[in-house]
């Protein structure tokens, strides 16, 4: 392989391909996590049982996820605490995670994919939302969407834009290091 040729690999496919897999990679787990929307539909049956159905959307729509959970009896806040272990002579630090979960006496079904330690108020509010619903017997369904739009999302979307952007522009990069390092593009 002569020196030109290994020039074109570089700078036509490794450089650009390690960036814009760096940048989307990087991206999209943050978007993933920051930016969910969550649909909640509770029913209430003759007979006073709740269910309610979840369906998560993540990546602006392009995954969703759907469950049910019958014999609803509350919702509640679900919280853990874990505990950072520094180095020696660093104080420790708990970080306080919550999701809301909507519980039946057999399980327990989390709204939101992954817990965090944003958008409490959101998440109050919807305990205190579903909760109303259960408790009050004239109302027959619920049904309400939630939005979490957090710092996560906003840091991950310039990267995954950035990489997106490199993707389509890599077809022009590769066809200007041909002509420059080939000479035969």
């Amino acid at each position: 392989m002569n020196n030109h040729m290994r020039k074109f690999i570089l700078n036509a496919i490794v450089k650009p391909g390690a960036g814009i897999l760096f940048f989307i990679g990087f991206g999209t787990p943050l978007i993933f996590f920051g930016f969910q929307s969550v649909g909640l539909n509770g029913l209430k049956d003759t007979d006073g049982k709740i269910a309610f159905t979840v369906v998560r959307s993540q990546l602006f729509g392009i995954m969703k996820n759907k469950e049910t959970i019958t014999h609803v009896k509350r919702a509640e806040l679900s919280k853990h605490t874990i505990t950072n272990t520094p180095r020696p002579g660093i104080p420790l630090s708990e970080s306080v995670l919550t999701n809301v979960a909507v519980v039946s006496p057999s399980e327990k079904l989390m709204v939101f994919i992954g817990d965090s330690e944003v958008d409490e108020v959101l998440k109050r509010k919807m305990v205190d939302e579903i909760n109303g619903f259960i408790n009050n017997p004239q109302d027959t369904e619920y049904t309400e969407t939630f939005h979490i739009r957090n710092v996560f999302g906003w840091v991950g979307l310039p990267f995954a834009i950035f990489g997106l952007f490199g993707l389509i522009t890599w077809p022009h990069t590769i066809r200007v290091a041909c002509r420059k390092y080939l000479r035969k593009c």
